[in-house]
């Protein structure tokens, strides 16, 4: 600090012209407005139009937003983390009746087991299929849905490790 300053903040230098004491002046009635409660200027002895603007109702504006933003980010990745979860019990369902299909344990003549059949083939299938183009013939063991299954938890742990976290001002 300088030399003739004394123990407050902002103190007014010794020598100032015109613009330097208006542009003090100015940075006194910002530093008031902050500081205040409600957010006005403290008025000096002499008339001195308050700031138009309150750093705090600005500050506080901001924070909405922000809170808002982080909320409804933060239940966009819920809703994603559920849906994961819900297609990974599609996918594990699918693989046990593709199984129980293939053993003839139940009975493939049935019209509710050929619809439930069908609705499993419809759900996981556009997501398998992409899988089963660029895997190897492992001689009928179709592993598509473990390399699936894997996919959904690394995206999981993205969204939960990675993204979350900028949403919730850690």
């Amino acid at each position: 600090m300088r030399e003739d300053s004394t123990s407050k903040p902002y103190s007014k230098p010794k020598e100032t012209g015109f613009w330097g004491s208006v542009a003090f002046e100015h940075l006194s009635r910002l530093v008031a407005a902050a500081n205040d409660r409600s957010g006005q200027a403290i008025r000096s002895k002499k008339h001195v139009p308050p700031c138009s603007f309150s750093v705090r109702k600005l500050h506080e504006d901001r924070d909405r937003v922000r809170r808002a933003t982080d909320q409804t980010m933060t239940a966009l990745f819920n809703v994603i983390l559920i849906a994961l979860e819900l297609y990974t019990y599609v996918i594990i369902a699918s693989a046990i009746f593709s199984w129980l299909f293939a053993f003839n344990i139940v009975n493939s003549n049935n019209e509710f087991i050929n619809t439930i059949g069908r609705v499993l083939y419809n759900l996981t299938e556009p997501a398998l299929r992409p899988i089963r183009r660029f895997m190897p013939d492992l001689g009928g063991i179709d592993i598509s849905p473990v390399i699936l299954l894997l996919a959904i938890i690394f995206l999981r742990q993205i969204i939960i490790i990675n993204l979350m976290p900028m949403f919730r001002g850690y």
